[in-house]
């Protein structure tokens, strides 16, 4: 194995290894009737993935989410934040 292709290795296993430990591109950390958490890779989920994982979280409560906070770790991996209003 060449140098070049141990390093596409050593870079793509962590990916695969997240995708694999959530069992898809995104994971809710926390949920309640006030608020929504998603960590989730860009490089495997779009941010609309995301907003649509999180909308269908405040529709349980008649709720719209509106996009709070969004912080990324040094691996590239981000939290995205919403909070659950009321629908006017």
């Amino acid at each position: 194995m060449s140098v070049k292709n141990l390093g596409i290795v050593l870079v793509a296993a962590p990916l695969a290894a997240c995708a694999v430990g959530w069992g898809l591109p995104y994971n809710v950390e926390f949920e309640n009737s006030s608020s929504v958490t998603v960590r989730y890779d860009p490089l495997l989920a779009s941010i609309g993935e995301v907003q649509s994982v999180a909308q269908a979280i405040c529709d349980k409560y008649g709720k719209d989410a509106v996009p709070l906070l969004e912080r990324s770790d040094f691996a590239g991996v981000t939290n995205s934040s919403y909070r659950c209003v009321p629908r006017q």
